[in-house]
């Protein structure tokens, strides 16, 4: 149905999968492009979407489509508004007072972004001196810096030695690939698509026992004894094709850097629940390399979590096989192993300092109006829906970094006003568009 809408440069990568990129490539078609669709594509998925589970999702959105754009890829189709408006869901509306819990809560309006809340009012810690607490103590390592020439071959050896281990995977390609390679090696392999069910299994299983999951990096505790490794494969970098699209299309990094940041903080601390916990984290993945090797994206961390990681690519260094399997034993089974890698953690950390974000600034003063312009566009009030998107560009112009997300609200400007315009200049305009 979308095929002459596609863009022509990205339809042989997302019709005919390329077997190197995972089905991460993502293009968006504009519901500019897509708006003669509309009746045909709510047709189809009326008929399609019956005794399934998008049943309830579709049902959200089938009236709303002008406001959302349609990501694809060669795994999969997404179809979603920039900002979910959560208020017009009941449920989360008729409430008198809504508190957002958090470990990990950034200062750009993410936590704003995700929610579809226009203003969430931070509740400040007391005044005084109040340390930053550990949540355990994680020894980082990563293969790819080792003098080994396949990283999973590496995590795969330690996960041998160690017997229990918990994998997070960037995607569900990576997930099954990574349950072929455990089970190769004769681990019990739990995970897929029921995870409660996976999780209290692997809780009171013994052995070689692997629970591999994919895009899930919070809400998984495993404290003390249940596990002592894991396996974190690939940066957590993108949930979702819009996100993916944001990254690999757009370049958006400035915008989605602190909740992947946050992502990343939360992945590492999976078995790591209290203050006396400890645990191997193994990241694999050139994306993950890279992302830890640049200063500006650990400086945004607690100063704490930025001496793991800069220990842990210390000792990663040029490192065989079997000295990575040693180090993992002996901080497993050594209290004095460990005990040294306290101190060094803890002493790194007295010459770090969290560096603010550049961006954060723009991107909170600019949140209030991305969430207006979603609700202004599901209400179909597309001229109060423009006025938005030009507010969030006033407060995103300024700097580099913040340029390709900028250029996303152009489009959300011209999407409103297009909209909004009498059927006559959206021809005209539909036309200046192709061209």
């Amino acid at each position: 149905l979308l095929d002459d809408v596609i863009p022509t440069n990205a339809k042989p990568q997302i019709i005919q999968e390329d077997p190197g990129n995972s089905g991460r490539y993502v293009d968006a078609v504009s519901p500019i492009l897509f708006r003669d669709y509309v009746p045909e594509l709510t047709s189809m998925l009326d008929a399609r979407v019956v005794g399934t589970g998008l049943r309830h999702s579709w049902a959200l959105i089938r009236d709303h489509l002008d406001a959302c754009a349609i990501y694809c890829s060669p795994r999969a189709i997404e179809i979603r508004p920039v900002v979910p408006p959560a208020l017009m869901h009941l449920p989360f509306e008729a409430t008198t007072q809504r508190v957002y819990m958090s470990a990990t809560l950034g200062e750009d309006g993410d936590l704003e972004r995700s929610f579809g809340v226009r203003a969430i009012e931070r509740i400040p810690a007391p005044p005084g001196d109040w340390p930053e607490r550990s949540t355990g103590r994680r020894l980082l390592m990563f293969p790819g810096m080792g003098a080994a020439e396949e990283p999973i071959s590496t995590a795969l050896q330690v996960a041998s030695a160690v017997g229990k281990v918990l994998v997070l995977t960037s995607n569900r390609a990576r997930r099954d690939w990574m349950c072929e390679r455990l089970g190769a090696e004769g681990f019990a392999v739990l995970g897929a698509e029921a995870v409660d069910d996976a999780v209290r299994e692997f809780i009171d299983a013994d052995g070689r026992v692997a629970l591999v999951l994919a895009n899930r990096y919070d809400g998984i505790d495993l404290p003390g004894d249940v596990c002592r490794l894991e396996i974190v494969d690939g940066l957590p970098r993108a949930m979702g094709l819009q996100e993916t699209f944001m990254l690999d299309r757009l370049h958006a990094m400035a915008e989605l850097r602190d909740r992947i940041r946050t992502r990343v903080t939360q992945a590492i601390g999976r078995c790591t629940r209290d203050e006396a916990d400890y645990a191997i984290v193994i990241a694999l993945g050139d994306d993950f390399l890279k992302w830890a090797a640049n200063n500006g994206n650990r400086g945004g961390m607690r100063t704490e979590l930025q001496a793991e990681f800069e220990l842990g690519m210390t000792e990663s260094e040029d490192r065989q096989d079997s000295e990575v399997v040693d180090l993992c034993r002996q901080f497993l089974t050594d209290p004095e192993a460990r005990a040294a890698v306290e101190s060094a953690v803890l002493e790194a950390k007295e010459g770090l300092t969290r560096v603010p974000d550049d961006c954060a600034a723009a991107l909170a003063a600019a949140v209030g109006a991305e969430v207006d312009y979603t609700y202004h566009m599901w209400q179909a009030d597309y001229e109060a829906a423009h006025g938005s998107a030009r507010a969030a560009i006033d407060a995103l112009r300024g700097g580099s970094e913040l340029k390709p997300y900028l250029s996303l609200w152009f489009h959300q400007a011209a999407v409103a006003a297009f909209y909004g315009w009498k059927s006559t200049d959206q021809d005209l305009y539909r036309t200046l568009c192709a061209e």
